[in-house]
């Protein structure tokens, strides 16, 4: 079966090995170059069949299915079913051994669905297998498996070399990504799909574990690569806390008391652990937690947004604290996977707390020395180059209420410009025990 518009998706005549299910809402750029990934970068062994259920999209993706009509099978939505109905949908209309989830933001490249079902074939105890997924923009490392710590998302290996020996080995993990996910036919009836309860994030986690329940092998391979623009689905992030909840109550009692997820295991967690994993000192009764809105960004790639999202995840761990978390630029695009880690920042975006608030704090460039609609106005601006600059001083002498600086040298440069030292502390940052 040749496309019309060039290229072939698949020359299978009798019943596929594996049946290609591809989701897919608008973003019809994605969906097409991902079918051309697919029937350039797919050999004929394994035969394979490709459905593709359209959540009803409102952009050009209709007609851009209707031009791979004869080579694929489409299925149209009257309304947008979400990840698990429609992958669910699509396992009920395949004739595969294996199913393969693919996001439609995803490109294959050479021998990826050979390599997978290999691997399966290899061992019957294998249910499902992930690929290596790649950043398109760098090359480097989106996914290489993922593990489970306190009920965290961890994925392993994240921006590392592609080429990295620790990301080119088999191996067996918690979970792998559904954005390209190869599952038993019969084993995902036998677990009945993904869970419909979920609204387009953890389904793949929620399923792998499951999986493994029941003692199946959940496998990384790393000679499967695909591209992935990450996170590019409308709705990715509408249903974050929802889904958190679930999973939370359907999972926080299989870990040990490290933290690692045990499947099978006898021994629960106490509850006190629940998402965080951390089980609280005890300290004097606080009347109720304090209150404040924290300005900046969160969900990108720079130093300040890291700082924000940490500081903010261990302010919530301890519970004695409520925050609104407002972004420096609004509208600003997550860059960072959105991971069950940090849900409770991508929840709480751009929703000011109102009431009576303790503090606004501002950690962003350039800066605001504005006094905030509530609260005492706490700045973090770091500053390595000597005085600050003097139309600083004033704005800051009349407006802020107390600085952050990182370090005893960036407080000195604040006081050396004019600044009350008693308005000056200095908040270490800390170390990332993962990179060090």
């Amino acid at each position: 079966m040749l496309l019309g518009i060039g290229g072939a998706l698949s020359t299978v005549t009798v019943a596929p090995r594996v049946s290609i299910a591809i989701p897919v809402y608008n973003k019809a750029e994605f969906t097409e170059a991902c079918l051309y990934g697919v029937a350039e970068n797919t050999d004929d062994d394994p035969s394979y069949e490709v459905i593709v259920i359209d959540n009803a999209s409102t952009d050009w993706t209709k007609y851009l299915l209707h031009a791979f009509e004869g080579d694929i099978r489409v299925e149209y939505n009257d309304e947008n079913k979400g990840f698990a109905r429609a992958n669910n949908q699509a396992a009920a209309m395949a004739s595969g051994d294996y199913l393969l989830f693919l996001n439609n933001d995803t490109v294959p490249q050479p021998g990826w669905l050979r390599e997978m079902v290999g691997l399966a074939d290899s061992d019957p105890s294998i249910g499902i297998v992930g690929s290596k997924l790649l950043y398109p923009e760098t090359g480097k490392i989106q996914h290489a498996g993922i593990e489970l710590i306190n009920v965290d998302r961890y994925d392993v290996h994240r921006e590392a070399a592609a080429d990295d020996p620790r990301v080119n080995a088999v191996r067996d993990f918690d979970m792998v990504t559904g954005a390209c996910m190869l599952v038993r036919r019969g084993l995902f009836a036998e677990l009945q799909g993904f869970d419909e309860n979920f609204l387009n994030g953890v389904e793949d986690v929620d399923l792998c574990l499951r999986a493994r329940e029941k003692g199946w092998r959940v496998v990384y391979c790393p000679t499967s690569v695909v591209e992935h623009h990450e996170g590019s689905s409308e709705g990715r992030y509408d249903h974050v806390r929802e889904n958190l909840q679930r999973f939370v109550d359907r999972w926080q009692g299989c870990f040990d008391a490290e933290g690692r997820l045990m499947v099978g295991g006898k021994e629960a967690i106490s509850a006190t652990r629940k998402v965080r994993g951390v089980v609280p000192e005890p300290v004097a009764v606080q009347s109720r937690p304090f209150r404040g809105n924290w300005e900046g960004s969160f969900l990108v790639y720079s130093s300040l947004a890291t700082v924000n999202r940490e500081l903010v995840l261990a302010l919530l761990r301890s519970e004695k604290f409520e925050l609104g978390l407002l972004q420096a630029e609004p509208g600003e695009r997550a860059e960072v996977a959105i991971t069950c880690r940090l849900y409770p920042v991508a929840e709480r975006l751009d929703k000011a707390l109102d009431g009576e608030v303790d503090f606004h704090l501002r950690h962003h460039w350039p800066p605001n020395f504005s006094r905030p609609p509530a609260g005492k106005l706490v700045l973090v601006q770091p500053w390595e180059f000597g005085r600050i600059p003097s139309e600083w001083v004033e704005p800051i002498q009349q407006n802020v209420d107390q600085i952050w600086a990182y370090t005893r040298y960036v407080r000195d440069c604040y006081i050396a410009s004019g600044i009350d030292p008693k308005l000056v502390a200095v908040v270490r940052l800390g170390v990332d025990p993962a990179r060090f």
